[in-house]
């Protein structure tokens, strides 16, 4: 995949609904197994292999996307949600070689998902 460089760069945040916490995406760190772990558990699916993208929010993960396609592992929420919508939307972007400014503002239809 043409710039993967560009993954690791400072996590991009969308605006938390209602006054809530901001959802930060990412690519996971090796601190990031136990979380993982952890959401699959909550949702009851098993973690996607491959390399992923994550969504947390407020310390916790709420979504994982693969890199190469396949379903993603979610929470069961509005937050979540949107967040795999937003995650797909940058992993069809690198794919096709687009940098990630970080600003998310211009993509709010997304979000309103």
């Amino acid at each position: 995949m043409r710039n993967s460089r560009n993954l690791h760069t400072t996590p991009n945040t969308i605006p938390g609904t209602n006054g809530g916490p901001s959802i930060n995406l990412r690519v996971p760190g090796a601190g990031d197994h136990d979380a993982l772990e952890q959401l699959s558990q909550r949702v009851g699916q098993s973690r996607p292999s491959g390399s992923l993208m994550i969504a947390e929010r407020g310390g916790d993960v709420i979504a994982a996307v693969p890199l190469d396609g396949g379903p993603a592992l979610a929470e069961d929420t509005v937050e979540a949600a949107s967040a795999v919508a937003v995650l797909r939307f940058r992993i069809e972007q690198l794919h096709h070689g687009h940098l990630w400014t970080g600003r998310l503002s211009s993509h709010r239809g997304v979000l309103a998902a």
